[in-house]
């Protein structure tokens, strides 16, 4: 199925959906504020750490003056960031399309937006995506 070679390249594979997570919501962009200059930038959740926000080890802003080059952050204050719909899939390799005695390999797949809630264990399916290591 996939191979190290893959990576970072795209793929196309027929599966077969074995298993179908919850839908569930991830807030995808969230809003903070250094905490010394006041200035406030916009970070975007990583999808493959479970949407976790990856802070800056030091202050983004681009003064005119030196720079700020404070650690420390907080969130701004208000209502929660812009969040979207995602799933996780599990799809196993076809068994018709390999080796006979061979256990057919499986990965997990995120959808994402309208992809949600699109497919139930048992559907065949094609993944085209970019393959990533999570």
């Amino acid at each position: 199925m996939l191979r190290s070679a893959d990576i970072n390249t795209l793929i196309s594979i027929n599966v077969t959906i074995v298993r179908v997570g919850a839908v569930m919501i991830r807030e995808v962009l969230r809003e903070y504020e250094c905490v010394r200059c006041k200035h406030k930038f916009t970070l975007e959740g990583d999808i493959s750490a479970k949407g976790s926000f990856l802070l800056p080890t030091v202050c983004p802003s681009e003064g005119s003056q030196k720079k700020c080059q404070s650690t420390s952050f907080q969130q701004v204050e208000k209502d929660i960031g812009e969040c979207r719909d995602y799933q996780e899939v599990k799809a196993q390799e076809k068994v018709g399309s390999i080796d006979v005695g061979s256990v057919p390999s499986s990965l997990l797949v995120v959808l994402t937006d309208d992809l949600v809630d699109c497919c139930k264990p048992g559907d065949d399916a094609v993944v085209r995506n970019i393959a990533s290591i999570e």
